[in-house]
């Protein structure tokens, strides 16, 4: 595969790496878990939901046609496997969290999951621990198909309609931190969520756009776009997601 295009779909990869990193990594058991904000806790469980349905699509659709067709050098595929390997290890807990119907009720975490091949034998695969080894969780059984990746398609069309806070007024664009994750995907998709978030407590520029949180509880964020080509372009791009008319 040409190195440009490689770097594409590696950085692509990683974006979504980080962001699982940015999420996660400081929460590794249930007591992590309960010790988080309300607000924290509601952008965590979009995120989760948001991140599960992109990593099914992620998986099980782009990956294998990566390494199908695309003539990827023995450095390349070591390289993408390996953070293939690192993405997948937080499924278990974004599916867990998607789970979570009240604060009462919390997942066990870290969590994993249990897998009998379909195709390549009588096999059980179990996923290990994500932040520590013990093995004192009981595997979730995963029974993923096809069907999957439709169900993951049809909730991500879902997610698009519901998640309709954005409004644009001239160059200014206005939106809930919960779709924050849509909001990176139309500016940049390269973008750091902290940056966005420590840009908007300081009311400065971050990707051409001034951001600024209008609620003490740093819910709500306005973002001025300075540019007034790189506006239309991220309106252009939210109707084409359907999340703008």
């Amino acid at each position: 595969m040409k190195q440009e295009v490689f770097e594409i779909i590696k950085s692509n990869l990683e974006t979504h790496l980080n962001n699982c990193k940015a999420h996660l990594d400081h929460i590794k058991t249930t007591e992590d878990l309960s010790n988080i904000s309300v607000k924290e806790f509601v952008a965590l469980k979009s995120f989760a939901k948001a991140e599960e349905i992109d990593m099914t699509e992620i998986c099980m659709v782009d990956l294998y046609h990566i390494l199908g067709m695309g003539e990827l050098t023995m450095t390349q595929q070591n390289t993408l496997i390996k953070l293939f390997k690192e993405y997948t290890s937080y499924r278990s807990d974004l599916k867990a969290l998607t789970t979570i119907s009240s604060v009462e009720k919390l997942p066990k975490l870290p969590s994993r999951s249990s897998y009998k091949l379909h195709k390549l034998g009588d096999i059980t695969l179990i996923s290990k621990l994500r932040g520590r080894t013990t093995d004192d969780t009981e595997p979730t059984v995963e029974s993923e198909t096809v069907e999957t990746y439709h169900d993951a398609k049809e909730e991500a069309k879902a997610m698009e309609i519901s998640l309709n806070s954005i409004v644009f007024q001239g160059n200014v664009m206005s939106f809930n931190i919960e779709d924050i994750d849509t909001v990176i995907s139309v500016v940049n998709a390269t973008a750091s969520r902290n940056k966005i978030l420590t840009a908007a407590r300081n009311k400065t520029a971050y990707c051409e756009i001034i951001w600024e949180f209008t609620d003490g509880t740093e819910t709500a964020i306005k973002a001025f776009i300075i540019n007034a080509n790189k506006a239309c372009s991220i309106r252009d791009k939210l109707k084409s997601k359907g999340v703008l008319k």
